[in-house]
């Protein structure tokens, strides 16, 4: 999945059955986990550290951000719910 979403986020374009040969896995299961992830990419960028417990640099690579963007968010988050 991040050789496809690299290659999306550089405008190249990714055939799904090639990666999923090349990692030994089913074309089906790759389009799955692709899927999970772009669901992933469009929530707020506080939803996959707090909920999914991703690292803080780890989020701000997916969503294109700085990492201390994406703290700023978490704190204004965590700061609602208390």
């Amino acid at each position: 999945m991040a050789y496809i979403l690299a290659c999306r986020r550089l405008g190249l374009e990714a055939d799904v059955e090639k990666a999923a040969r090349i990692y030994g896995v089913s074309p089906k299961l790759v389009k799955k986990r692709l899927r999970g992830t772009q669901r992933l990419l469009r929530k707020p960028v506080h939803v996959p550290v707090l909920r999914y417990r991703l690292r803080i640099e780890d989020a701000a690579c997916l969503k294109s951000l700085s990492a201390s963007g994406v703290h700023k968010a978490c704190d204004r988050y965590g700061r609602l719910l208390r």
